[in-house]
């Protein structure tokens, strides 16, 4: 393999990794237990309330 193959192959590796590890905190944060209970909570009171 080349150097520069070799070097990009290692960029992109690094990069991957970095995105991937991002990424699941970003999920980790979004479908954390609060946030959904929040979204639950909110959606139960908009249910309630055209009901009454």
């Amino acid at each position: 393999m080349s150097i520069l193959a070799h070097c990009y192959g290692a960029a992109a590796g690094a990069f991957h990794r970095s995105f991937s590890e991002l990424s699941a905190q970003l999920l980790a944060r979004v479908f954390s237990d609060d946030v959904i209970l929040a979204k639950l909570g909110l959606w139960k009171s908009r249910l309630r309330g055209p009901l009454g």
